[in-house]
């Protein structure tokens, strides 16, 4: 290979990267605006069958039937919001109705509860280990003081 050569595969790696990041920085300043192109797509989608059908079946204008699927689509987009705005407000209805205090109470009593039951159950499993025979104690000194000689020697 010649320098020259070289000098042009270096030149086009480094205007590919940087073609590359301008892409990603453009991309990342009109990201609001591709959301908006996202959502003209699917609604274009969603209407265009109504729209065919109101063109070919019903023999309306373009324009007319690109209307009226719109008005067809923010009716059904209005409708399915309205469907759950009762829900909220009878959401925001029992909310207003609990009362935090008893809750934090509740909560505090039951962790209460459940420190003494653990405290409790680990009390046990000391008192098992504490009771169990010195000679099981011995021997496990004897194994990890065998297997520290072991790896003292591998250093």
């Amino acid at each position: 290979m010649s320098k020259n050569e070289i000098s042009k595969g270096i030149l086009k790696a480094v205007l590919i990267i940087v073609g590359i990041l301008t892409g990603l920085y453009l991309l990342n300043e009109i990201k609001v605006l591709l959301s908006y192109i996202i959502i003209a797509m699917v609604v274009s989608l969603v209407g265009r069958p109504i729209v065919k059908f109101l063109v070919n079946r019903l023999k309306l204008k373009n324009t007319s039937a690109s209307i009226l699927t719109m008005l067809i689509l923010l009716g059904l987009i209005i409708g399915i919001i309205s469907l759950f705005i009762p829900l909220v407000i009878e959401q925001g209805k029992n909310l207003s109705l609990l009362d935090i205090d008893s809750f934090q109470d509740n909560i505090k009593y039951l962790y209460i509860e459940m420190s003494n039951y653990l405290n409790r159950f680990f009390n046990f499993f000391e008192e098992l280990l504490e009771s169990s025979s010195i000679q099981e104690v011995e021997v496990s000194n004897e194994i990890l003081q065998f297997f520290d000689k072991v790896l003292a020697t591998f250093e």
